[in-house]
């Protein structure tokens, strides 16, 4: 008997500390433990973690510590700001683009004086004309032009050859940007290339010219 009770208190001990808990009581246990919410998706999703699949979880919300309300609310001001500063490059841009064309026609002017003076075909002619823009012209054959003109942000050119009465006009066109930086300091790019200064911005425009003279002499 004394076995048989030593026995049976074995079995009681035993019996109390024998975990009760059902598969499905693990599984659940385990996915709503800290250290499983690292565990990656796949493995959730083979455990079957109903938290994984849904924030509810029997009637209980399951809170998360992203802030992403304060995040988001913080684009709303850097999208101000940075459209506040958009609007401040704008305005230098246009209250200052029309000297800058002004300038720009100067030296283009000065560079064709100079290109005279070295002994360059001298029936070519630079004209400011405010209200159509910047020309560089050579009437007799082999003719050639030069427009550029001043549209909103942009500088715009068209370059024309023509040979002779028989040939047809060949033509390019092209466009620079009037940029400022927060400073109201203007620049002039194309393709997103800056120009140093007006004289480069001239040769751009001016090189092609002389060199269809210069081929054609």
């Amino acid at each position: 008997m004394g076995a048989t009770r030593a026995g049976g208190a074995g079995a009681e001990r035993s019996s109390a500390f024998r975990c009760t808990a059902t598969p499905r009581d693990r599984r659940a246990s385990l996915c709503a433990s800290p250290e499983f919410s690292q565990v990656d998706f796949q493995t959730r999703r083979s455990l079957g973690c109903r938290k994984w699949r849904t924030p509810l979880t029997r009637g209980k919300t399951i809170m998360s510590d992203s802030d992403w309300v304060n995040d988001y609310m913080k684009s709303w001001g850097n999208d101000d700001r940075r459209r506040d500063a958009e609007l401040r490059q704008a305005e230098f841009v246009k209250a200052g683009r029309l000297a800058l064309f002004r300038l720009l026609w100067d030296q283009v002017e000065a560079d064709v004086t100079k290109f005279h003076n070295a002994g360059g075909d001298s029936r070519l002619r630079a004209q400011f004309i405010p209200s159509s823009g910047l020309w560089v012209t050579r009437r007799e054959f082999p003719m050639v032009e030069l427009k550029v003109t001043l549209e909103e942000v942009y500088i715009a050119y068209v370059r024309r050859w023509k040979f002779d009465d028989a040939s047809d006009y060949e033509e390019e066109k092209g466009q620079f940007t009037v940029t400022s930086d927060l400073q109201g300091r203007l620049q002039v790019r194309k393709n997103g290339k800056p120009f140093n200064d007006h004289a480069e911005l001239s040769k751009f425009l001016l090189i092609p010219v002389f060199e269809y003279l210069k081929e054609n002499r």
